[in-house]
């Protein structure tokens, strides 16, 4: 009986032995150091190793948006310059002073560009992205040279206007002084204080207009665009002056010529026939005829 309970005891004790031996070596082979098992810790890597690839392919990817979209604006602002220097609308200064403005802006550009290519946070290349589609350049450029031209063609004509006056004033001050000359002479003071608006209004936008920048700019161009026009408007009462000037002048020249005189009249000319030879002879004929 003791030799049996020995046996069994041997058995239990094998059979107990054995069991936590294997449950030990299969926890050693499946736990890893954090309780996780090794199956789930290479899936963590798959995915850790996945997300880092996707993450560096959205930031290539703004990289290059970035990048291409800046590009872009630099091609613009250099097809602006070639416009500039064909146009035969704007000053030299306006043209040196416009073509450096967009050679600063492309400079800046370029530089920023450089800076993206080279970095490697998401959030920077972001925010300098955001920057540049925020600044409307080519609007800004394309708009601010329409501008410039709009206000070089007004002063070009409102200088014609004051080489007109100079000689209209000489013009009224050999005319003998009359209610006529008084009333070119008050059109002509007219003309002359509208010319000295336009010029000082025009002027002033011009150099509002130089000092803009692509980040504050909104405001300048709308009030420019009401000055403008402003100065249409004057023009147009310039206008109706010279034309006013004009008729005077015709009445003033129609007086000095004196009354219009008539056309003597002429005596009617006095319309006689000859008798016809063949009538003549007939006559004769007829005559003798009736004789004999």
């Amino acid at each position: 009986m003791k030799k049996i309970y020995y046996f069994i005891t041997i058995l239990l004790f094998l059979l107990i032995s054995t069991t936590v031996g294997f449950a030990s070596s299969t926890i050693q082979n499946t736990v890893g150091p954090e309780g996780l098992n090794k199956s789930d810790l290479k899936n963590l890597a798959q995915g850790a190793s996945v997300g880092a690839k996707i993450k560096d392919t959205a930031l290539e990817n703004l990289r290059q948006k970035a990048i291409q979209q800046i590009q872009t604006r630099i091609d613009h602002l250099n097809n602006l310059i070639t416009k500039i220097n064909s146009d035969k609308k704007l000053t030299s200064e306006d043209k040196s002073s416009l073509i450096a403005d967009i050679n600063n802006e492309i400079n800046r550009l370029s530089t920023l560009k450089n800076k993206i290519s080279q970095d490697t946070d998401t959030g920077t290349i972001r925010s300098d992205f955001k920057q540049v589609l925020s600044e409307k350049i080519y609007l800004y450029y394309s708009q601010k040279i329409r501008l410039s031209i709009t206000i070089d063609n007004l002063l070009s004509l409102e200088k014609r206007l004051e080489d007109l006056s100079s000689k209209l004033r000489t013009l009224i001050t050999t005319l003998p002084n009359n209610k006529n000359v008084s009333q070119l002479q008050i059109l002509l003071n007219d003309m002359n204080t509208r010319l000295s608006q336009i010029k000082l209004t025009l002027e002033t936008d011009k150099s509002k207009l130089m000092s803009t920048t692509p980040s504050s700019y909104i405001e300048v161009f709308r009030q420019v665009r009401i000055d403008l026009s402003t100065v249409r408007q004057s023009f147009a009462k310039i206008r109706e002056d010279l034309a006013k000037m004009r008729n005077t002048f015709t009445e003033i020249k129609n007086a000095a010529a004196g009354p219009t005189r008539s056309l003597s009249s002429t005596p009617s000319a006095t319309i006689t026939t000859k008798p016809n030879s063949a009538t003549s002879s007939s006559s004769s004929s007829a005559s003798q005829n009736a004789r004999y």
